[in-house]
């Protein structure tokens, strides 16, 4: 096992790690295992239910604008689900959808600020400003 990293191109430790697998649960031990991660926070009526609320537009959940922000998309995910979810949650979860769309925001670039349309047409800022929540 000594020469192994010129040989298999990985080290000894790696080797002696498999070796144990291999003799404790055969070649089946050795394959890959999907990997599970976090559950999500929201089931996916859960989901239904926000997106659902989401195309409904800003204004109807009593924000003066139609603009989203993601801190706006927090607090409807938070009132119709009860379940709160930080800024990266809720991004990923609107990244996630079907039919969301980047456009740009005020500035009109990546950097100045981005929003998406939701499949209602109104849009949702990635920003997170706190202004206008």
């Amino acid at each position: 096992m000594g020469r192994s990293r010129g040989r298999w191109g990985v080290c000894a430790e790696s080797l002696r790690r498999w070796r144990r697998v291999w003799e404790e649960g055969g070649a089946s031990a050795l394959r890959r295992h999907a990997a599970t991660g976090r559950p999500p926070k929201l089931d996916d009526v859960q989901a239904q239910t926000v997106r659902s609320a989401l195309e409904r537009g800003a204004q109807a959940h009593g924000f003066e604008a139609g603009l989203w922000t993601l801190e706006r998309v927090g607090v409807v995910v938070e009132r119709v689900t009860g379940v709160p979810l930080s800024r990266a949650s809720i991004w990923r979860m609107l990244t996630g959808l079907p039919g969301w769309r980047a456009c740009s925001g005020p500035g009109g670039g990546q950097s100045s600020g981005t929003s998406r349309r939701s499949p209602s047409g109104s849009r949702t800022s990635g920003r997170g400003s706190k202004r206008g929540t």
